[in-house]
């Protein structure tokens, strides 16, 4: 933890505070801890595919991105959506749509899991702070602060097209909020393909945040995703007794 973050003692001060989930900057170290990531995940794609078609692979991901991005996108960007986002979206499941026709769904998704299993965690530490920091932020409780910053990221990326939703609960020991909208699997649907948004997106969510709960006497849980075909995805945090 930096000395930066170690002497934050009020939630709004964190320097990730009200952005939207993409606007959100990265420390140094989970950078580092990215593209190492991203060097093994590189390996397991050439181990599975050979070095030929793994650039193969790539230079067809790169003529599907250009020819995705003149599909329609009228839903996406009336909600407000920056061209910016809807771009890096677009990238993100073009890029996981090729990887399952190339080796099939099942592979991808065990290649893309690999990835997040190492990585997630300590990149998204870094979107959010260490449990320790909201827990000074709260004078010792973990929640109070956590739920605003949550919440604070939530609003910034309703603003900006990413996400739309309500609470289902709201007290001093649990909230839920269910996520009515998101772009990542609405992009996944505009490209036919919307099986790829879960292994692709979602499941970081379910890497991280469990390992973080646990640290701090809390619980998260999901029973449904917009990606596996549900109309919500279920997001729950509650205190342990």
């Amino acid at each position: 933890m930096t000395k930066k973050l170690r002497n934050v003692t009020k939630v709004e001060k964190l320097p990730n505070y009200g952005k939207d989930l993409l606007s959100i900057s990265f420390p140094f170290r989970s950078k580092i801890k990215a593209a190492k990531g991203a060097l093994v995940f590189i390996k397991d794609l050439i181990k599975e595919l050979g070095l030929k078609s793994f650039i193969k692979m790539f230079m067809r991901i790169r003529k599907e991105f250009e020819e995705a991005r003149q599909l329609d996108w009228y839903r996406m960007k009336a909600k407000g959506i920056s061209q910016k986002n809807l771009n890096f979206i677009i990238h993100k499941m073009v890029l996981s749509k090729v990887m399952a026709d190339e080796m099939g769904l099942e592979k991808a998704s065990e290649i893309r899991r690999r990835f997040s299993d190492k990585t997630t965690y300590f990149v998204m530490e870094g979107m959010f702070a260490p449990p320790e920091v909201f827990k000074t932020c709260g004078d010792g409780d973990f929640f109070k602060p956590f739920k605003q910053y949550y919440i604070a990221m939530m609003d910034a990326s309703v603003n900006a097209g990413l996400f739309e939703y309500k609470f289902i609960e709201d007290n001093e020991n649990s909230f839920q909020i269910n996520v009515t909208y998101c772009a990542f699997a609405e992009a996944s649907k505009i490209l036919g393909t919307p099986e790829i948004c879960y292994y692709s997106a979602c499941y970081s969510d379910e890497v991280f945040f469990p390992k973080l709960c646990e640290k701090v006497g809390f619980e998260y849980s999901r029973t449904a995703t917009i990606a596996t075909g549900k109309s919500v995805c279920d997001d729950r945090f509650t205190r342990k007794k």
